[in-house]
């Protein structure tokens, strides 16, 4: 009787681990769709965010080909054609579209065939300047600006690639940039660190001349870290004599430009309103938490080196503890290339980011632009070997 019972109860004991294979498997299901929701959410999240970059670009590039259209679809309304009974017709219009004249007298009366409208082409605010100015070549340079003798014969000679790379074309106190690190400036190219640090050098040396200096400008490589400690492109005891401790009560912003993957993005500490703003032409290229930490980064490097100071300001506040924004509106470059261009184009405005930010969108050539910053470090009044080079090459040319 015993091992009936045991014959009869072995089909539920098989049946209980049926069940709970199967509840394992639907389980893993269950996992495993939840993984691929995810997965999918992620992708089109990203997705997303690709095809709005693309529609921005599209968006800024055919912004002025759309405001011409609008344009000219303005002016080539006509509201009313009156023939008049005296063989004679008029268009009375807001504005008359150009015509190739189509009516032909047939006696005594006018016969008004479909006028034919002469568009001008559609042409961009760049194009309509090119046509104003021709453009001239300037080294590897292209412009419509006016240059001078001087400066014309200080860019050939900077970029002329058959002389010395190594000879030095801008030196500061604490840098210096030869023909070799120069030619990073040339068409189509990425800004260098050796470029951007010697730029914010040139800048603190400017403001050295006001008797507060409200802004101060950081190289790229501040606050950056390896192992075995900082990495800075100077020493502590020289940035504490390039940014002095007593003058930190009286500066208003800080500027800070940042490197990653080849990208320049500009941080701007305003000690007024204790925010950190991001200035990036690129936006959705690099993670919004990734930027955060690398200003935060610059931020404790300050707080380090102007404890006292930034206490006595603050009373208990940091500017680690400073809010991060990232700024909309902020200019978007047109190329892969002129990150750099945009961040010193922000720096050199004198804090005056507003009005620097209509200028670049009414206006922005990247030749110009790096024409103007080679001459902004060449001509220098803080180069130490800017007019030595200038007058070895009026020399030459008077020999020659």
């Amino acid at each position: 009787m015993a091992s009936l019972d045991k014959e009869t109860a072995a089909p539920d004991h098989l049946k209980s681990n049926e069940l709970a294979s199967l509840h394992f498997l639907m389980a893993n299901l269950a996992n495993t769709q939840l993984t691929m929701k995810r997965e999918f959410e992620e992708s089109m999240n990203s997705l997303r965010v690709g095809m709005n970059s693309l529609r921005d670009l599209l968006l800024s590039r055919l912004g002025d080909n759309v405001e011409n259209v609008k344009k000219e679809r303005k002016d080539d309304v006509v509201e009313v054609v009156n023939i008049s009974s005296d063989s004679s017709f008029s268009l009375s219009a807001r504005s008359k579209p150009k015509m190739t004249s189509t009516a032909t007298k047939r006696k005594g009366k006018v016969v008004l065939k479909s006028p034919v409208r002469v568009r001008s082409p559609i042409l961009t605010r760049q194009d309509t300047e090119r046509r104003g100015s021709a453009k001239q070549v300037i080294g590897p340079f292209t412009s419509t600006q006016h240059v001078s003798k001087r400066d014309k014969l200080l860019i050939r000679h900077a970029f002329d690639q058959s002389k010395d790379a190594s000879e030095v074309l801008v030196k500061s106190p604490w840098f210096h940039l030869n023909r070799a690190e120069f030619k990073l400036l040339l068409p189509e190219t990425w800004l260098s660190t050796q470029i951007m640090t010697m730029c914010t050098d040139l800048l603190t040396l400017e403001d050295f001349c006001e008797k507060r200096r409200v802004h101060w400008f950081l190289p790229p490589a501040f606050g950056v870290r390896k192992a075995g400690g900082r990495v800075f492109a100077y020493s502590e005891e020289t940035l504490k004599t390039m940014y002095s401790a007593e003058e930190f009560s009286d500066c208003e912003k800080i500027f800070a430009p940042v490197l990653v993957d080849k990208h320049f993005f500009l941080s701007v500490f305003d000690l007024n309103q204790k925010v950190i703003q991001i200035w990036d032409s690129f936006p959705n290229f690099l993670d919004s938490i990734m930027m955060e930490e690398k200003v935060k980064q610059i931020a404790n490097e300050l707080d380090s080196l102007f404890y006292v100071e930034i206490i006595r300001r603050y009373a208990c506040d940091m500017l680690v503890s400073f809010t991060v924004e990232i700024v909309v509106n902020a200019p978007r470059k047109q190329n892969g290339f002129d990150c750099g261009l945009f961040v010193l184009k922000l720096m050199r405005s004198g804090g005056n980011l507003d009005d620097c930010l209509r200028g670049m969108r009414k206006r922005f050539d990247s030749e110009e632009e790096r024409i103007e910053l080679a001459l902004f470090m060449l001509n220098n009044k803080d180069n130490e070997v800017g007019d030595q080079i200038y007058r070895e090459l009026v020399g030459q040319s008077q020999s020659g």
